[in-house]
């Protein structure tokens, strides 16, 4: 796996009509999120404001609707699960060339959806726990398990196959995925900063139209990564698949070879 070729690959497929419609559904679920957060009644945040405030969701924001904790936190779960369906359904879409078959992209979703779910809770818990035990095994963890997400939404695994998988697809190629997980990170960051440089005059003429922005941002960088990893997944396998073959071939006579 070229991981120059797969950042490129990854802008491509993002840029594509397909990316830039999926795109607006991330959008949509990202919004979701964002008004979820800034509805949550200012007594269910008291704690994460008086300890965390950095973390916690502005007070009154411009987004934020008459709800209750629950109605808040409710919505909150929806856009999470719309996201993971993001990531299911952009792996099914971006990782195809042309247009899917009918009924691929909504083939067994909701259990998708559920899997990709608990697949990705699993891998906060480990990435959480690795990172305080001196930060390696958490980046260990992260290019063993991330790409999960494509056996869940292309084989229709569950999580447990899905991680093992994962883990044997990884093996000997921990270093590249190591490499492309910070390229991505490194044009994340780039895109957010211009992003937020762009953003920060609106931020005196319009607060909502500010916070709109941002979450547009964050939609296209949302899209961005599930292009990659469906790129980077796609030429793993392929890596993988060569590396097979050559193993079926390699204790044979090259005179016996076509």
């Amino acid at each position: 796996m070229n991981v120059l070729e797969t950042l490129r690959d990854g802008y491509a497929r993002a840029g594509s009509p397909t990316g830039v419609a999926l795109t607006g559904l991330a959008f949509l679920f990202q919004l979701a999120s964002t008004v979820g957060l800034q509805s949550q009644p200012a007594e269910a945040t008291a704690a994460l404001r008086e300890q965390f405030p950095e973390l916690a969701p502005p007070a009154d924001g411009p987004l934020a609707l008459p709800l209750s904790a629950g109605g808040a936190s409710a919505l909150s779960l929806l856009a999470t699960l719309g996201t993971v369906a993001v990531f299911v359904v952009g792996f099914r879409l971006l990782s195809t060339d042309g247009v899917p078959a009918p009924g691929t992209v909504t083939r067994n979703l909701g259990r998708a959806i559920l899997h990709g779910l608990a697949g990705y809770l699993l891998l906060l818990v480990l990435l959480a726990v690795g990172t305080a035990l001196f930060v390696l095994p958490g980046l260990f963890a992260l290019v063993s398990f991330a790409f999960f997400v494509g056996f869940v939404a292309l084989e229709d695994e569950g999580v447990v196959s899905a991680y093992r998988h994962s883990w044997e697809l990884a093996g000997g190629r921990r270093l590249r995925i190591g490499l492309l997980f910070l390229g991505l990170a490194l044009a994340a960051l780039l895109f957010t900063a211009v992003a937020g440089m762009a953003l920060s005059p609106l931020l005196g003429v319009s607060e909502l139209g500010w916070w709109l922005g941002n979450v547009a941002a964050s939609a296209v960088v949302l899209v961005y990564a599930v292009a990659v990893l469906s790129a980077g997944f796609e030429r793993l396998r392929d890596d993988a698949a060569t590396a097979e073959a050559d193993d079926e071939f390699a204790d044979i006579d090259d005179e016996l070879l076509p």
